[in-house]
């Protein structure tokens, strides 16, 4: 919670308004995706950026990886992950992700 407080640049005030109202456990996906043989998870976001699980449709973990905290996912195949990458400094691009599972 820290860092999506700081990140938000959440005044201290509001962050105590708002820590009551957040669960203790947090959901076990914040997005998912499915292709023709995997979902793909969203599982968390911290300083390392967006993590993502993917799986086979029988529940296999496949593996994991980072995306920055400024991509957000658009569509996924079986190979690639599109994404609209959102810099504050730089402005948005379109990227494709090439993954290897």
């Amino acid at each position: 919670m820290d860092f999506l407080f700081k990140l938000g640049g959440v005044s201290d005030e509001v962050r105590r308004e708002l820590e009551p109202r957040i669960p203790d456990f947090k959901p076990t996906f914040i997005n998912i995706w499915v292709s023709e043989n995997y979902f793909w998870l969203h599982v968390d976001t911290t300083e390392e950026g967006k993590q993502v699980v993917v799986f086979t449709m029988e529940g296999e973990i496949m593996g994991t990886f980072y995306l920055s905290m400024h991509d957000e996912i658009q569509f996924v195949n079986d190979k690639q992950v599109y994404t609209i990458h959102k810099d504050p400094d730089e402005g948005h691009t379109i990227r494709s992700y090439q993954v290897k599972l």
